[in-house]
């Protein structure tokens, strides 16, 4: 599986995969060079690291960036998709991304724009590219059981509450013979051997909510917290007491990416969500939704441009 990850900001790929290398034990594999192509040429440029068979590949674009900086809009993550087979990442356009015109512009001057994530089952690795990243893969996969104990247990894809999408999705996984349904909306990827081993496989849950997670598998909370002693985060999930363990979701050096540690090996029919979807719908920003849908959607974006020119933050 490979996941894709968009980071708007100058240094924010740069902090997100130092993260996930350094807090979190994950191997780097290649390493991020920001493209200097701000008009000619391609601006994309992308690092990548791997948990167990899972790798998690972190993009920028120079030009959103750029655009970004200058409108002083925050730094983000977005999930752009995952595929459910890794992927030769030689290539890297705008098009590989699922991005459109718009998507782009909104991601250039939105406070929290959000883009609809998807889900590719498809092969897409060039034959040409099998030896090397054979090689890497297994020299990666030793380095990684030598410096993590977690592994990706869940990845929760969110469609940004469109739920004729969600069904979409939830019939493509029904047609693969190599996924089987855990419970409506829950998949498991892979055939394993032995109930040990299916576990620990990766699953797939697709959701209509604006929030998409990655939850890795953690052995002992105390065990990680004690040798990673600056990770910060916060409880959800827990009730009653003892009754229901919960999870922690971890505060990453850039916001906007639901990550979460379970010691839960076993995937539960229903699903936490966060403050981040109860708030979804509070304060929006130029980019953020299509104004055009909108009552009153003229006076709004004019409050806004006029907010932009006397540099107040939306």
């Amino acid at each position: 599986m490979r996941i894709k990850i968009l980071a708007c900001g100058d240094a924010a790929a740069h902090k997100t995969l130092h993260f996930l290398k350094q807090s979190l034990g994950m191997t780097l594999v290649q390493d991020i060079v920001t493209s200097s192509n701000l008009f000619n040429g391609n601006p994309w440029s992308s690092g990548v690291v791997r948990l167990g068979d899972t790798e998690i590949e972190v993009v920028e674009s120079v030009r959103i960036n750029t655009s970004r900086r200058y409108a002083k809009k925050p730094d983000m993550l977005r999930l752009l998709g995952v595929n459910i087979n890794n992927e030769s990442h030689s290539k890297q356009k705008q098009e590989q991304y699922h991005l459109s015109s718009t998507d782009i512009m909104r991601l250039c001057i939105g406070n929290s724009a959000r883009i609809l994530p998807y889900l590719n089952l498809s092969e897409e690795k060039n034959a040409e590219d099998d030896t090397d990243d054979t090689t890497s893969t297994n020299d990666s996969n030793q380095s990684t059981k030598e410096n993590s104990n977690l592994t990706l247990k869940e990845m929760v894809l969110g469609t940004l509450d469109d739920t004729e999408l969600c069904k979409t999705m939830n019939e493509q996984l029904n047609n693969r013979s190599d996924i089987s349904p855990i419970s409506p909306s829950l998949w498991q990827i892979g055939i394993g051997i032995g109930a040990e081993q299916t576990s620990r496989l990766p699953a797939l849950r697709i959701l209509p909510s604006i929030v998409s997670s990655l939850i890795l598998y953690c052995p002992s909370f105390d065990q990680i917290l004690k040798e990673q002693s600056t990770l910060k985060y916060k409880k959800i999930g827990y009730r009653g007491g003892t009754l229901k363990k919960g999870q922690l979701m971890l505060d990453l050096p850039v916001p906007g990416l639901d990550l979460r540690l379970d010691e839960d090996i076993e995937n539960q029919s229903s699903f936490n969500e966060g403050r981040e979807v109860l708030f979804k719908d509070v304060i929006k920003g130029l980019g953020d939704v299509a104004h055009s849908s909108q009552p009153g959607c003229g006076s709004v974006t004019r409050k806004e441009l006029v907010g932009i020119l006397t540099r107040d933050k939306l």
